[in-house]
């Protein structure tokens, strides 16, 4: 689980899992036994096809809970365990077996298209351009998205053999996933018809039961939103502050994921904002009447103020990782990352078009998009490797980062700055 500002992101090679849990591709023509050739099957459209169906589950479910909380997730543990469940069994009854290869794939896939709406700025900057005034159409939206992602994976690239082959980075998430299917495949037929199955039927059954209290709140009006508490506080009433707990299935899994030190922080800052900030506001008249909106514009700065002092420490920090990007930069100049030739016409056809975009969408001029794309892989070093060391990817102090600095190319120009 993460924000939607930084997220604990793992590459593909990281969720294959220890040497000896994942079998070797045989190579055709040895004669080998059918079996033991099926065993490397990885790229099958059964595979694909699962990892798709997940991923876009995922991503309406990302863009959903990211606008509304903040938060996201990617999905990979999720969707190994889906996989499985959906195809092992029916693997076994057509008599090919459902490898790990094939579930590390499907994980991949739908890890890949869950964090679609992060990577298209859906969840952050398309929704501030949108408050300030600055739509963007769809086909926009569509074509940012596959431009960014396609020069992201061309950057992953660059800087996979430094920091998954030189440095060997943990990369938690990846870990996490390659023990998971190696427990699911190492398991008897008849194990895995039991935990691996009955995990993928809690979290379905969770699922339905989601969607069955929403609909009950959203469309029927059968549940109210938000079950107040009685009293007052400061003379204000606690339910005109938003006192009250939420009928939302959504808040209810961010709090068992998030953990519990991150909840009580955030009810920490909710009481008091809301149960001593908010009272002061009205008792000396700055905000005339206990309201939502008049009362969070005014509590917004403080807690503005405090996101962005914890990210200038944190920037401060991380000093030491824009050290260890720059010797992975070094190291990719020198070993040329391994990329193929064509990826370089590849990775030139991506940038233009992302000038092109970046004018025609967000107003930005040649000057600024170059600026962008020459920040792009020094800021990626840096979020990859903070993914690789601690499973957090510093993706909203990188972004506080470039702010600022178009804060000072372009002063006074919000939407340039935002996009």
């Amino acid at each position: 689980m993460s924000a939607s500002s930084g997220h604990p992101a793992a590459p593909p090679e990281a969720a294959a899992g220890p040497e000896d849990s994942v079998p070797p591709v045989t190579p055709p023509g040895l004669g080998l036994a059918e079996p033991a050739a099926s065993e490397g099957r990885e790229w099958t459209a059964r595979s694909l096809g699962m990892g798709l169906l997940i991923g876009a589950l995922l991503a309406v479910t990302n863009l959903y809970m990211g606008m509304k909380t903040g938060w996201w997730d990617s999905g990979s543990i999720t969707a190994t365990v889906l996989g499985f469940s959906g195809l092992a069994a029916y693997g076994r009854r057509r008599g090919v077996p459902y490898t790990p290869l094939e579930n590390n794939l499907t994980q991949t896939a739908a890890s890949a298209v869950g964090a679609m709406p992060a990577s298209a700025g859906l969840l952050g900057a398309l929704p501030a351009l949108a408050l300030l005034g600055t739509g963007v159409p769809g086909w926009g939206i569509a074509a940012w998205g596959l431009v960014l992602g396609v020069v992201g994976v061309l950057v992953a690239g660059l800087l996979r053999r430094r920091l998954l082959e030189q440095e060997a980075l943990p990369f938690p998430t990846g870990i996490a996933t390659a023990e998971l299917i190696s427990t699911l495949h190492a398991a008897t037929p008849t194990e895995a018809q039991g935990a691996p199955a009955g995990r993928g039927r809690t979290l379905v059954g969770a699922g339905m039961v989601a969607m069955v209290l929403t609909w009950m709140r959203d469309s029927r009006g059968w549940l109210p939103g938000m079950v107040a508490l009685p009293g007052r506080v400061g003379g204000v009433s606690l339910e005109s502050l938003t006192w009250g707990v939420g009928m939302s299935p959504m808040l209810l899994a961010v709090g068992m994921m998030t953990g519990l030190q991150l909840a009580l922080s955030m009810l920490l800052g909710s009481g008091l904002a809301w149960g001593v900030l908010a009272p002061g506001l009205v008792d000396t008249g700055v905000v005339a009447g206990a309201a939502y909106e008049p009362l969070s514009g005014w509590l917004m700065w403080p807690g503005v103020g405090l996101m962005v002092g914890a990210a200038v420490v944190s920037l401060a920090v991380q000093a030491r990782d824009f050290l260890g990007a720059a010797k992975d930069l070094r190291s990719v100049g020198a070993s040329r990352g391994g990329l193929p030739r064509w990826s370089l016409a590849v990775a030139a056809v991506a940038c233009v078009l992302a000038v092109v975009l970046g004018g025609v969408l967000f107003g930005l001029g040649v000057p600024s998009m170059l600026l962008a794309l020459a920040l792009l892989v020094p800021l990626c070093a840096v979020c990859a490797r903070g993914a690789g060391q601690t499973d957090v990817s510093p993706v909203s102090q990188m972004g506080n980062l470039t702010q600022v600095v178009f804060g000072v190319v372009r002063p006074g120009e919000l939407s340039p700055n935002v996009a």
